[in-house]
C-alpha cells in the first residue's frame, strides 16, 4: 500500500523551494556551513533511521544528472558503486584542473600571478564549472541520442 503523503508528488515539488529560501538565507546571514552541517547530520540520521537504503537510486541520479559526489553527505560501501562514485569524481576532478590550467595560464599572459590562496578559491570555482559543462555535455549528448 501506498502511504497517502507519497501520493503527493506536490509535497516534494513544494520543499524544494522552500529549501533554496533556506540556503538562501542562511547565506545571506552567512550561516550555510552551519546548515549544510546539520541538514547532512539530520539526513543521515533519519535515512539510518528508518533503515532506507538510497545508494542504488543515488548513484542513478549521479549518472543522469552529473551530481558532485563530493557534495553527498553519503557513500557507498558497496565496491561496485563505490567504483562508480570515484569515476565520476574523477571525471570532475580532471575537468577541473583543465579548466584551472586555462585559467592559470590566462592570468600569466596577462602577467598576474595568484597566491596559494587565490589559487585555492579559483580550484573551487573551477570544480563548480567542471561539473557544470559535464552536466551540459551530458545533456546535449542525450538530446543527440534522443533525435
Amino acid at each position: 500500500m501506498i502511504e497517502p503523503f507519497a501520493r503527493r508528488r506536490s509535497a516534494l515539488g513544494a520543499r524544494k523551494p522552500l529549501l533554496e529560501v533556506v540556503w538562501d538565507a542562511a547565506v545571506a546571514k552567512n550561516r550555510s556551513f552551519v546548515l549544510s552541517h546539520s541538514f547532512d547530520h539530520w539526513l543521515m540520521t533519519t535515512v539510518r533511521a528508518l533503515g532506507l537504503d538510497i545508494r542504488k537510486r543515488l548513484t542513478e541520479k549521479l549518472r543522469l544528472s552529473f551530481i558532485d559526489p563530493e557534495e553527498m553527505p553519503f557513500f557507498p560501501k558497496n565496491r561496485k558503486l563505490a567504483a562508480i562514485w570515484k569515476s565520476f569524481a574523477e571525471e570532475i576532478k580532471q575537468e577541473q584542473f583543465r579548466i584551472f590550467q586555462e585559467r592559470i595560464d590566462d592570468f600569466q599572459r596577462k602577467g598576474v600571478f595568484l597566491g596559494e590562496a587565490q589559487k585555492d578559491v579559483e580550484l573551487m570555482i573551477c570544480r563548480r564549472e567542471a561539473v557544470e559543462n559535464l552536466q551540459q555535455r551530458k545533456s546535449k549528448s542525450a538530446l543527440t541520442r534522443a533525435a
